[in-house]
C-alpha cells in the first residue's frame, strides 16, 4: 500500500524493492529535539480472506488483500493512505479498528494505540476506543452520515455513545463541533 505522509517531507532512495530514508550528511548538527513517540504503530499487518470453491464452497486457499503494512503517526500527524482501487487501503484502515466482518482475518502483525494492541483488543474494547479515541473517515460518503437524518442529530448520537452525557449535553456538543449556534436546527 503507498502511503504519504502529510506533514512532513523526507528523502528516500530505492534499495532493491524498499525505499529508505536518506541523511543529509549534517543530519545531526542542528538536529531538531527528538520527535515524540508514535500515538499509533503499526507493524507489519497481514490480513486475508479464504478463498472458496465448488458447490460445498470449501476453502481452497487465501487472499492477502493486507501484506506487511506498516506506519507511524505521532501527535499532531497526518497521514493519507494513497494508492490503486484495491490496493489495501479501506481494509487497512478497518482491521486498526476491527471493522473487517469474518471471514476476514489478521494473521499477523501488531496495531499499537497508546501503548495497546488494537488487534488483539476484545470486541468491548475496540466499541470503547472506536469513535471516541481512534475513527477513519470512509470513502463511501453513505457509510458517514445519513442524508434522511440532521447532521446534528447523528453527531448528538456519536457524542452519547462514547461519553456519559445527557440528550442535552450531547446535543450541545454537536452544536459545538458544528462551529456556531446558527447550526442549531441541525440538531433538533
Amino acid at each position: 500500500v503507498p502511503l504519504a505522509r502529510c506533514v512532513r517531507q523526507v528523502e528516500v532512495t530505492l534499495t532493491g524493492s524498499r525505499w529508505t530514508p536518506v541523511e543529509p550528511a549534517d543530519a545531526h548538527a542542528d538536529a531538531p529535539p527528538a520527535a515524540p513517540a508514535p500515538l499509533l504503530e503499526l507493524k507489519g499487518l497481514t490480513k486475508e480472506f479464504p478463498v472458496h470453491s465448488g458447490v460445498l464452497r470449501r476453502v481452497v486457499g487465501h487472499v492477502r488483500a493486507v501484506d506487511g503494512v506498516s506506519f507511524a503517526v505521532r501527535p499532531g500527524e497526518v497521514l493519507g493512505v494513497v494508492g490503486e482501487s484495491g490496493s489495501g487501503k479501506s481494509v487497512t484502515g478497518l482491521s486498526l479498528i476491527g471493522l473487517v466482518p469474518e471471514p476476514g482475518r489478521v494473521t499477523g502483525g501488531s496495531a499499537v494505540f497508546e501503548g495497546e494492541d488494537l488487534l488483539r483488543a476484545s470486541e468491548a474494547r475496540l466499541r470503547a476506543v472506536r469513535g471516541n479515541r481512534v475513527a477513519m473517515i470512509f470513502q463511501d460518503p453513505m457509510t458517514s452520515l445519513n442524508p434522511v437524518h440532521k447532521i446534528g442529530k447523528q453527531l448528538a448520537e456519536a457524542v452519547q455513545l462514547h461519553r456519559d452525557v445527557t440528550k442535552a449535553q450531547a446535543r450541545a456538543r454537536a452544536i459545538e463541533l458544528l462551529g456556531n449556534d446558527s447550526h442549531r436546527a441541525s440538531c433538533a
